[in-house]
């Protein structure tokens, strides 16, 4: 029986820590294909004026990146985040839906 490899680990030159706000998946026959998004309101057109106006709210969306995952390696990823947020709420309790979220917002006001 051969011993363990030595993992050497590295960071990639583009290597970047993407804070998630969206993202848009499309399956086909040989995996998905997942798009990462960053969404923030672009608020210079309401703050270039004297005082501020309402306007139609505009969204800056970025694409950060996306990735092809394999069935095998979405099954993983799946399975994976899934045992993370059973400890998470586990620790911290339960977390909400973003409907929940909205709803508990609307009742606040």
């Amino acid at each position: 029986m051969s011993e363990a490899p030595d993992v050497k680990v590295t960071q990639s030159d583009t290597y970047k820590e993407i804070y998630v706000t969206g993202q848009v998946a499309n399956m086909n026959y040989d995996g998905l294909k997942l798009t990462v998004l960053h969404e923030s309101p672009d608020l210079t057109g309401m703050l270039a004026h004297d005082r501020l106006k309402m306007s139609k709210l505009v969204i800056n969306r970025q694409i950060e990146c996306t990735l092809n995952l394999s069935p095998q390696n979405l099954k993983a990823w799946a399975l994976a985040l899934k045992n993370e947020l059973d400890r998470y709420e586990r620790l911290f309790g339960t977390i909400m839906s973003p409907e929940e979220v909205d709803q508990k917002f609307r009742e606040s006001n």
